[in-house]
């Protein structure tokens, strides 16, 4: 196997299976929202995956001796279904509860700080991060990786004074 010889083609199958595994959980969030919430004695830090994105959350205040939670809901499924005029589901926004001050929204890359609705206590700060932004860049460098071959010396001898 002299294909995967070169260190650079290794590293090319360790992006690629990366980009393999990122490129499902976009599929997985566009249907299903995963969850895990990890509070510590200032903060609750969480990271989420739905609708094609990943949320980077910390929510002050903690509730009191709160575990650690992780899981799944499916954003098509009740309480969260919702139906459109035209009797089309709508898929659950996770938005509706909070009261979001934006800070920076560039190319699909956004920072906010917030509040849950009608709660004067409760702030958060979010970073939302697209899948795409993930799974492109790691499929291009495992292309580049897997699909160049690597140049060889081609250093003439000099030669030699007589």
């Amino acid at each position: 196997m002299t294909f995967f010889k070169p260190f650079r083609r290794k590293i090319g199958v360790v992006t690629l299976v990366l980009a393999c595994a990122f490129a499902a959980g976009w599929v997985r969030s566009c249907l299903t929202a995963d969850f895990v919430w990890y509070p510590s004695n200032t903060s609750c830090y969480s990271i989420e995956s739905l609708h094609g994105m990943i949320l980077l959350t910390k929510g002050t205040p903690v509730a009191p001796s709160s575990p650690i939670q992780f899981g799944s809901e499916n954003l098509w499924a009740p309480p969260f279904l919702k139906f459109a005029v035209n009797g089309k589901p709508l898929p659950f926004n996770p938005y509706e509860k909070l009261d979001l001050t934006w800070q920076s929204d560039w190319l699909f890359f956004s920072v906010c700080d917030g509040r849950i609705k009608n709660n004067a206590i409760a702030q958060i700060e979010m970073c939302i991060i697209p899948y795409w932004s993930i799974v492109i860049p790691l499929t291009l460098v495992s292309a580049f990786l897997l699909l160049t071959y690597p140049r060889r010396s081609n250093q003439n001898k000099i030669p030699e004074m007589i």
